[in-house]
């Protein structure tokens, strides 16, 4: 899908001007064309030129306007960039505004009001103009839409009990009820949480940290309402704590104020691995600071609002000023019910802001996000699993023992990082020199490494990162010990994982009682979970893929079955670093060994991936591991009996940003990995949505139970 984005830059220039930079970007794709203006000075963004314009948003728009588009290039870039929109399906223009944090003045300045120069009309109130700020992210997870009209948020509403502590700050006591209400009303048709003391607990940092980690199905939206400001710490001496920081005034166990630093609240969240989608800072009152010239304008929130980016949050809205309730009372509704019908929160963004056009503080609701495109979720009738009809079939394979599921990187996803994630922190890391869209190219970043540094050096670099993510997000919480080799840190952190959540993949996975289950992932999450919750003991094998060697030769007296079944590794593992496939070359090397070798391959092996129901979970079409995998498929069998079986391929979309085209994925699905006639079933979702599914319309008999003294 071709997309449209047009990023305002600006660089310092003097010491008192600033150099633009505008990009019309007219794909996401990395060969389409950038068109670019570089350093074209300005000089009305100055702070004295809006101090008399502060309370207009509409002259304030103006003026900014003819500072930004001062210059012809600039204007015909403007006309360019919309017109090339109009020649996209959804017509939008998407404008980004990417700001260096060392310049907080230009991050003060009320961009939202911008004008259209040639009419004075505001951009970005508009369905064809749609208009975030975008702050890079040091967390790298990729976002993949919910397909499916289960929204769920999470509503945090403090009112600590001591406000009157705070008699200089003149903070109002907060009314939940009210505040409730009115989100309830705006969130009409999804699925609320309530956080507030004296209900599920206190609206704490712990609280809410606790809730959005352990619960089962996720959260897509956090809503926090609470009172913020700009102050110094009252705790500490420190330096660093004497400079005015945003706080936000949360509750602790006992419902008296814990004033938490942006920045701590950032901290706590990080920890959580499945962020929602969205957050939306509500003020109550006093976002700001109390004063009401330019500076006041920035607000506590606003300042929580990149933090919680930082952290991981896709998209925020923040409130970049003292917003009044009953602006907010008209923009939360009109925005919800945008993000409800089109999933697609910049334009939500427009439509909130247009609801409230009138209102003096129209410009306070910013939206920060450091997504490429604006889409968290398929909205209305957009679901593509409507016309996933494959139920029956796939559960009538697994209870005959037909299925063989093939397991990719989104089932560790949640647990190791994502392989994107991986590649950027060693780009960054490397400086990595190259075009800059392959940064999260994980076999790219690889193969540079083992130019520059030694064939082994990227794979001892993935076992070291694992055991960093793993120590620090489960050190305290599944008290691992850092003493521990990478396999029994795995090990603790899958038990824990499958106390916490009854439908872990892998439990749920291992329940199933297949024979055989195809892996390539390298670590031992699978076997660990077939041991513990089905109480076998699996046997494991990897593919040699350098010297063909197999562990199963022609005198073996060991045949898979549900008793006692074959996890094979095809891409290594990590208590093999040598094995692990992860450079281009490696790929590249093991296409022609495993052709090489192919009769090093178990005959099982070769036998169920040409002869039963294939059930591809955890792959994206553009993953190297996928694309090789299909090869590997495909030299393997020429029989057609895969036409027989129901084949299903499970979080198969590409990520945020990219065309998601069940026909098309269907079509290269079958064209290449030759499957003949054989219909490959997509089901555009995670892979815990997909596999709850299943084990709810799985017979009684059957469904997953859960260990006693193992799962809660």
């Amino acid at each position: 899908m071709s997309q449209v984005i047009l990023e305002i830059g600006l660089n310092k220039w003097g010491d008192d001007s600033f150099a633009i930079n505008l990009r019309l970007i007219e794909s996401l794709a990395a060969a389409d064309p950038v068109v670019q203006i570089v350093d074209q000075p300005i000089s009305r963004l100055k702070r004295e030129t809006y101090l008399d314009v502060q309370f207009s948003a509409e002259e304030y728009g103006k003026r900014l306007s003819e500072a930004i588009f001062s210059d012809d290039k600039a204007l015909q870039m403007l006309g360019r960039a919309r017109q090339a929109a109009r020649n996209t399906n959804d017509k939008q223009l998407r404008v980004r505004l990417v700001l260096s944090p060392h310049m907080p003045f230009l991050h003060d300045l009320r961009w939202e009001t911008l004008c259209d120069p040639s009419d004075a009309i505001p951009l970005f109130m508009r369905d064809d103009c749609l208009f975030s700020r975008y702050l890079p992210s040091t967390d790298f997870r990729y976002v993949s839409p919910r397909v499916d009209d289960r929204i769920r948020a999470l509503v945090v509403v403090a009112n600590p009990r001591n406000l009157d502590k705070y008699a200089a700050r003149n903070f109002a006591p907060v009314n939940v009820e009210a505040e409730f209400e009115r989100i309830n009303k705006a969130l009409k048709g999804v699925s609320i949480t309530q956080l507030h003391f004296g209900s599920t607990g206190p609206a704490s940092v712990d609280r809410m940290v606790d809730t959005l980690q352990y619960d089962e199905d996720g959260f897509d939206i956090l809503c926090l309402v609470c009172h913020g400001a700009f102050l110094k710490s009252d705790v500490s001496d420190a330096a660093e704590d004497q400079e005015r920081r945003p706080r936000l005034w949360l509750e602790d166990d006992e419902g008296d104020a814990d004033v938490v630093s942006a920045a701590a609240l950032a901290v706590r969240l990080n920890e959580v691995a499945n962020l929602p989608k969205l957050a939306v800072l509500v003020s109550c009152e006093s976002a700001g600071s109390g004063d009401d010239g330019l500076y006041g304008g920035q607000g506590a929130l606003a300042a929580c609002g990149p933090r919680l980016v930082q952290a991981g949050i896709p998209a925020v809205v923040a409130m970049q000023g003292s917003v009044s309730m009953e602006t907010m009372s008209d923009f939360l509704p009109a925005f919800f019910k945008s993000l409800r019908d089109s999933g697609q929160i910049d334009l939500a963004m427009s439509r909130g802001r247009a609801a409230i056009r009138e209102k003096h503080d129209s410009w306070m609701p910013v939206l920060l996000m450091r997504l490429n495109a604006g889409r968290l979720w398929h909205g209305g009738s957009t679901a593509p699993n409507d016309q996933f009809h494959a139920w029956e079939g796939v559960i009538g394979q697994i209870m005959n023992g037909q299925c063989t599921p093939i397991l990719g990187s989104g089932l560790t996803d949640h647990v190791l990082g994502t392989a994107q994630e991986v590649a950027m922190r060693w780009a960054d890391q490397f400086r990595y020199p190259m075009n800059y869209h392959n940064r999260d190219n994980l076999p790219q970043i690889a193969q540079y490494l083992a130019v520059t540094q030694g064939h082994l050096f990227p794979r001892n670099m993935l076992t070291d990162y694992i055991r960093r993510e793993l120590l620090r997000h489960y050190e305290k919480r599944a008290g691992l010990d850092p003493s521990w080799d990478l396999s029994e840190l795995i090990e603790h952190t899958g038990a824990w994982l499958r106390e916490q959540d009854p439908f872990e993949p892998h439990s749920v996975l291992a329940s199933f009682g297949c024979p055989l289950y195809v892996t390539t992932n390298p670590d031992s999450l699978l076997e660990d979970s077939l041991r513990e919750v089905a109480g076998i003991e699996p046997e494991v094998a990897t593919l040699d893929w350098r010297t063909g060697q197999s562990q199963f030769g022609p005198n073996s007296n060991y045949f898979p079955s549900k008793q006692r079944p074959l996890v094979y590794h095809l891409f290594g593992r990590v208590s093999e670093v040598t094995s692990l496939v992860l450079s281009q070359d490696d790929y590249f090397a093991y296409l022609l060994g495993s052709m090489r070798h192919k009769e090093s391959i178990p005959a099982y092996v070769r036998k169920r991936l040409a002869d039963s129901g294939l059930m591809f979970i955890g792959f994206q079409l553009n993953d190297w591991s996928f694309r090789v995998l299909l090869q590997f498929i495909r030299q393997l069998h020429g029989s057609g009996l895969l036409g027989d079986y129901k084949h299903v391929a499970v979080q198969i979309d590409p990520t945020e940003g990219q065309l998601q085209d069940p026909e098309m994925a269907r079509r290269y699905l079958r064209e290449s990995g030759n499957f003949g006639e054989a219909r490959v079933e997509i089901f555009w979702g995670s892979v815990k949505e997909f596999l709850k599914e299943l084990q709810s319309r799985m017979p009684p008999q059957d469904r997953f139970r859960k260990p006693a003294g193992v799962l809660k």
